[in-house]
């Protein structure tokens, strides 16, 4: 199926998103994500409804909140930050290091 990509992000997916803009004078967020999208592999991956990028499917479902089909959303930028998730220099949200994480990193270190 052909997608025109000025006017609708994905057809079989527009309910419950914002439309795109008729004209390029109006961006709104999906024109954002269409300019911005980048390739992906691995576990890296794009929130189709934010806009931002998770270097892990684990910190992506991390960031959706609420019960499905009731109040399922995103986190803000700054609830994520408040959960002490971090960007890349590539602009990807990490995961917050566990404990578990920390002390095996300074064992590794130790050695």
């Amino acid at each position: 199926m052909a997608v025109n990509l000025d006017t609708s992000f994905d057809e079989k997916h527009v309910e419950g998103r914002l439309p795109l803009a008729e004209d390029k004078k109006t961006p709104n967020l999906h024109q954002h994500i269409l300019q911005k999208r980048r390739k992906l592999s691995g576990q890296r991956c794009q929130c189709c409804a934010c806009g931002e990028y998770f270097n892990k499917v684990v910190t992506f479902d991390l960031h959706r909140v609420g019960k499905f089909d009731k109040d399922r959303r995103c986190l803000t930028v700054q609830e994520m930050r408040d959960r002490n998730m971090t960007k890349t220099q590539d602009d990807y949200w990490l995961a917050p290091i566990t404990e578990k994480a920390k002390e095996y990193f300074k064992k590794r270190r130790a050695n």
